[in-house]
């Protein structure tokens, strides 16, 4: 809950784009911002790896350096190439979150896993909430500027890697894991972009300079807190109804990124990034269960790791098209009706995996063998 206390995040927008930096829009999300998509991805691939081997601890206390000098550099840069600077260690930091997540189902009993996954991601977005919701008090009563708000036993490597490859194979054999992993690939990269530009998409909906950015994500992290607390003792049955679910609920997350790049309302904007944020961290929280419980504590950070290494995989080619000076750089409602139609495709996968499921279900009922059914009692 500490880790996530952080008032200053929902107004980093506001912050880099005042007197005090001087920043533009455009040198934000064309030059500045993109450069923690691709440290992330560029910092993920040593981190999954090193996280096991180390044991976790001092991938943690990396991660707490890493946001220690990323937050100095906010407060005391003034230049572009310094905010780029801080976007690549702002990578190194989450990047190295996965060890935070992996170390807590490694040290606890599998039977406790929908608990401790329920209960930790509560605590992370009630710290987020009681940031958020200090900041945008802070700020709209004007007792601070946006300034003042920022003030083991180990393998050897090639064991290692022998017993990483073979761990990796249980996206193959397990299909539990790899719908679920496709899931967190796939929601992550669209979810991490809308998180990453939301604040530009605000910002010129927003008028007379009223941002309500803080409370937004307040009230977005306080009813995912209650909502992940509440997982744990959802009677859902997972593997029967996986796929609907994930396909449902992406596609109402297409439908809430479209009509946020059409309206005109901020009002509304913020309500519906509010669903959309809620439905990502259900899933999330889901999607943790019910990986972890098919997993061995060896393999933990790995399968974690490269689910998120996809993710943001992914998202670099979409930053690379969609945002970069280099691609196409489009204007910000035009980015957003994309994220619609990315999740929309997103939910045509599950879709598909939900009908041939259904179909190897019948398939399987009308052609089994007679031999390999019950034999009936037969009159003589």
């Amino acid at each position: 809950m500490i880790k996530k206390f952080r008032p200053a995040t929902p107004f980093l927008t506001p912050f880099l784009v005042s007197s005090c930096k001087n920043f533009t829009d455009v040198q934000l999300y064309s030059q500045i911002y993109p450069l923690w998509t691709y440290s992330y991805l560029v910092a993920l691939i040593p981190i999954f790896f090193l996280t096991d081997i180390l044991r976790y601890k001092p991938i943690v206390v990396l991660e707490a350096m890493s946001y220690c000098a990323s937050h100095a550099i906010i407060l005391w840069g003034n230049k572009v190439w310094q905010m780029q600077l801080m976007e690549i260690i702002f990578g190194l930091s989450t990047a190295s979150d996965i060890a935070y997540v992996s170390y807590m189902y490694a040290v606890v009993d599998q039977k406790h896993f929908k608990r401790i996954t329920s209960f930790v991601r509560a605590a992370a977005l009630f710290g987020k909430f009681l940031a958020y919701g200090s900041g945008q008090l802070l700020i709209s009563t004007r007792l601070v500027s946006y300034l003042q708000l920022h003030e083991a036993i180990d393998p050897g490597l090639k064991t290692y890697l022998q017993n990483a490859w073979r761990h990796l194979m249980v996206f193959k054999s397990k299909r539990a894991v790899f719908k679920w992993c496709i899931w967190w690939s796939l929601a992550s990269c669209g979810t991490f972009q809308v998180q990453n530009y939301v604040q530009n998409l605000w910002a010129l909906l927003q008028q007379n300079d009223e941002a309500y950015n803080g409370i937004t994500e307040c009230t977005a992290t306080l009813i995912g807190a209650i909502v992940c607390f509440f997982v744990q003792y959802l009677k859902i049955d997972w593997v029967k109804c996986g796929e609907l679910i994930l396909w449902i609920n992406s596609m109402i997350s297409a439908i809430l990124l479209i009509i946020m790049s059409q309206t005109t309302s901020a009002f509304i904007a913020y309500i519906l990034y509010i669903v959309f944020a809620t439905i990502y961290q259900l899933l999330m929280t889901a999607a943790s269960t019910n990986i972890a419980t098919e997993l061995t504590a060896a393999t933990y950070g790995l399968v974690f790791g490269s689910s998120t290494f996809v993710a943001l995989f992914l998202q670099t080619i979409l930053t690379l098209i969609v945002v970069d000076k280099h691609g196409l750089a489009l204007d910000i409602r035009t980015q957003f009706f994309i994220y619609g139609c990315y999740f929309g495709a997103v939910s045509a996968i599950f879709i598909f995996m939900l009908i041939q499921k259904i179909i190897g279900k019948i398939f399987v009922t009308e052609f089994t063998p007679a031999d390999q059914c019950p034999e009936k009692d037969t009159l003589t």
